[in-house]
């Protein structure tokens, strides 16, 4: 029994004693009672769910022992208060305890280092591996934070955002985000669906991958360190840094200098040693620190670069434009679907105005029920030998109104039999 449910038996704390799950329940109920009755059921449920009672016993607790307000919800629509507890149930099945995103936080970093370190293909140039390379951080680091803090595994992400985190264009950050698709370093969960934004997950690596993985399991632990206690760590979370992204200091120079913190030599990585060498000498010129400079140092340094240059303005006026833009893309859907409500309405007022007019009428004064008045339909139907509708229909169509006189229409075609049948209001 964790601490959160047991208290002490006494003021000498020399003994424990546990609560029984009523006893939590009605610890809930008085602590919520200030809420409405929906939010009620919906914390007891969790509670309820978290201490191992049933969806029943919970609604009994609910109809019983609750507040009055619970209480009489509960009598007066037990339907809607059963449901209320079903999801209660759902969203606590769904929380993932600290241990658990702790371990989840752990398989993503692992994947995201085996997916980071993988062999590049052959022919690919070295600005386009770190283009990708850094897109993969950047994505990486977002799914680690969202592992840590909801125990999410899902990423929504598209290429405004990537924008931002590494001050590339539209079209670029496009460009990377495909290319982590088609690569397999990162699985899009939305691929398929057309107009829906990105969803990433961590791909799981293949064998040689795997391999990477078991090797640099320790890289993994170190990203997850924190930036305070790691040069590596607080690297790869520099690389949405404005200084790096927005600012002097370059994604090429940023590479070289993880790799250099995690003892890897940059050939394995795709990355000659010429390119290597003068990347790290701009890059330890441009910072001012040397290799061994402490983390909080580094971090230090790289804000002071980022308001120096401008870069921060740079990166928050990215930002806002990206905002911009997704509120105007909500209000443009928005509208959309509230045209498309307005349509379906105005479609159903029709259907039912159609409806009501094709009733039988009552006739109080005479007694008797009446159709209603339905307008005359004239048709005519002409034949003609090798019908081609797509040659033959205007020219017939002009003989037919040329003998009948106007308001003829095309009602029907069979080209089989090479029949047309015209079609027109009496009286048109």
């Amino acid at each position: 029994m964790s601490s959160a449910s047991s208290a002490p038996a006494s003021a000498t704390g020399d003994s424990v004693l546990e609560r029984s799950p009523w006893d939590e329940l009605r610890i809930v109920s008085h602590a919520n009672r200030h809420l409405d009755a929906r939010r009620q059921i919906l914390a007891l449920s969790c509670r309820a769910a978290s201490v191992d009672l049933t969806r029943g016993q919970t609604f009994s607790f609910a109809r019983k022992q609750a507040s009055p307000e619970v209480r009489a919800l509960a009598n007066q629509s037990p339907g809607l208060v059963r449901d209320l507890i079903r999801k209660g149930f759902a969203h606590s099945a769904q929380r993932a305890t600290s241990l658990e995103r702790a371990r989840l936080a752990q398989e993503q970093a692992e994947r995201l280092v085996a997916a980071f370190l993988a062999p590049p293909d052959k022919g690919v140039s070295t600005t386009k591996l770190v283009s990708e390379r850094a897109a993969l951080a950047a994505v990486g680091s977002h799914l680690i934070a969202l592992a840590r803090s909801k125990g999410y595994d899902l990423l929504t992400y598209d290429s405004g955002r990537l924008v931002v985190d590494l001050g590339v264009s539209t079209s670029t950050a496009k460009k990377r985000l495909s290319a982590l698709r088609s690569q397999g370093l990162l699985r899009d969960v939305n691929s398929t669906r057309r107009g829906m934004p990105p969803r990433f997950k961590t791909a799981r690596p293949a064998e040689a991958g795997a391999e990477v993985r078991s090797a640099y399991a320790w890289l993994a632990d170190e990203i997850l360190a924190g930036p305070d206690d790691s040069t590596a760590s607080a690297l790869w979370s520099a690389v949405s840094h404005p200084a790096i992204s927005h600012g002097p200091l370059e994604h090429r120079g940023w590479i070289c200098a993880l790799l250099r913190s995690a003892r890897i030599t940059p050939e394995s990585f795709g990355i000659g040693a010429s390119t290597n060498r003068a990347s790290l000498r701009a890059w330890d010129k441009t910072l001012g620190l040397p290799a061994s400079a402490a983390p909080r140092d580094l971090l230090q340094r790289l804000d002071d670069i980022a308001q120096e240059s401008g870069a921060q303005a740079k990166r928050d006026e990215a930002e806002r434009r990206r905002r911009e833009r997704a509120a105007d893309r909500k209000a443009r859907i928005a509208a959309n679907r509230e045209a498309k409500r307005a349509a379906w309405a105005a479609r159903k007022v029709a259907r039912d105005e159609a409806k009501a007019a094709a009733r039988p009428v009552e006739n109080s004064e005479a007694g008797v029920t009446e159709a209603p008045s339905v307008t005359p339909v004239e048709r005519v139907t002409v034949t003609v030998p090798g019908l081609d509708p797509e040659r033959h229909l205007d020219a017939v169509k002009s003989k037919v109104v040329a003998q009948k006189g106007p308001g003829w229409e095309v009602e029907s075609v069979d080209a089989a039999t090479g029949t047309v049948v015209f079609a027109r209001l009496t009286g048109a």
